[in-house]
Parts: structure tokens; C-alpha cells; sequence
């Protein structure tokens, strides 16, 4: 068994935060329009759109789960590449980053159950009941994408700064470019811009986290196999 040091144990948090991501990346252009309802609100067309079908939904949403919680043990498993002692803005942003991806992961858990339940039954009501069910909207923990999103992406750039002379020269700057498409995707559901979404899905989810993580991974796995 692996002790909880061990660099092997962030590197396994790390290669499962690849796939998660890109499969957050990836189902995010496979649901219809009408489903991604972060930037333009919850519309009749949302609900009626998942009682249709809600594969990639589900895909989604279980992924962004996931991605959750790996990139929670990366976060944790990061202090190991960081100098000590660790600057208090370091350690602020370590603690917001790890408060939002448990937000996160809680509320995308919450938000698929209920959008399906909700759907469920949203054909058999009459109209009144139907606007009132849009008026209401889909009630989560996390409406701008603050902490899964704008919180993470400043840890992300917070390390990729600090740890800079153990990620090599690249590495950093890779892990920059993924914090701005975090904060991109931030921006796009705090102002209801789709196209920042997009952006944050395409070219962080299915590109940039996936090859950071990964990247970090192997690096990792071999500095431990080093030491060993």
C-alpha cells in the first residue's frame, strides 16, 4: 500500500482528473444546447429537452463529480512541490480551492438529481405550473460558477507560480493558461456569455487540464520512482 506521501498517490488523483475533465470537456458538446443552462438560466426547453434524453447529461455531471474530488486530492498532494514556509496567499487560495471543488462536487451531484426529477414530470404540467417550475429555476449551491470554477482557477495559478522551480519551464505556464479558461468559464456563467463557456470546455476540458494533469502526473510518478 502506498503511503499518503508517496508523490505515486497525487500522480494516480492527477491521471484521474485527465479523464474527468475530458469527459466534462467532451459531453459538454455532445448535450444539446437547450441543457447547458449555466449562461442563458433554465427554460422550458431544458426540461423538455433532458425528458427526451439525458445520457450526456448524466455523463456530465457524474464527470464533473469526479473531477471534483481528483482534483482535490491534487490540490492536497501539490503541497509536496511547494517551498515551505507557504505564503499566506498560497495557503488561502489552497483553502478556497479545496472549499469550492467540495462545493462543486456536492452540487453537481444535487443539480443532476433534481434537473432529472424535475424533468421527469414537466410534461404533465399545464401551463401556469410549468412557468412557475421555470420561474423558480434550478435551485444550486453554486449559481456563477464562483467556486468550481473562478476559486480553482486562482489555486491553479497560485501553484503553477509558486511551484514553478519543480514543474520545470513549461509546465507553469500550461497551468496558467488552464487557470484563465477557469476563470473564463467563471466570467461566462457570472455574465451569460455561452461562447466563454465553450471556450473553457473546448480548449481547457478537453485540451489543457487533461495535458496538465497528465503532464503532472508523470512528473510525479517519476520523482518518486527517483527517490525510491
Amino acid at each position: 500500500m502506498m503511503p499518503m506521501n508517496d508523490r505515486r498517490v497525487t500522480a494516480i488523483f492527477a491521471f484521474l482528473a485527465a479523464l474527468a475533465a475530458a469527459t466534462v470537456g467532451v459531453s459538454h458538446f455532445l448535450m444539446p444546447r437547450a441543457q447547458l443552462h449555466f449562461a442563458t438560466g433554465v427554460t422550458e426547453a431544458f426540461f423538455e429537452s433532458l425528458a427526451e434524453g439525458s445520457g450526456a447529461f448524466r455523463m456530465h455531471y457524474w464527470s464533473f463529480v469526479v473531477a471534483s474530488v481528483a482534483f482535490t486530492g491534487v490540490v492536497m498532494g501539490g503541497r509536496q512541490l511547494v517551498a515551505t514556509p507557504r505564503s499566506l496567499f498560497y495557503r488561502v487560495a489552497e483553502v478556497w480551492a479545496l472549499v469550492g471543488l467540495s462545493v462543486t462536487a456536492i452540487d453537481f451531484a444535487l443539480m443532476q438529481s433534481k434537473a432529472l426529477n424535475m424533468a421527469a414530470g414537466f410534461g404533465h404540467l399545464d401551463g401556469p405550473a410549468r412557468s412557475a417550475v421555470v420561474a423558480i429555476g434550478l435551485p444550486h449551491l453554486d449559481p456563477t460558477g464562483l467556486f468550481g470554477f473562478g476559486l480553482f482557477g486562482l489555486w491553479l495559478a497560485a501553484f503553477s507560480w509558486v511551484a514553478r522551480g519543480a514543474l520545470g519551464s513549461a509546465l507553469p505556464w500550461v497551468g496558467i493558461l488552464g487557470a484563465l479558461l477557469y476563470e473564463a468559464v467563471f466570467l461566462g456563467s457570472l455574465v451569460h456569455r455561452p461562447m466563454l463557456i465553450d471556450l473553457g470546455a473546448g480548449l481547457g476540458g478537453v485540451v489543457i487540464a487533461p495535458v496538465w494533469s497528465v503532464w503532472l502526473g508523470i512528473m510525479l510518478w517519476r520523482a518518486q520512482d527517483d527517490a525510491a
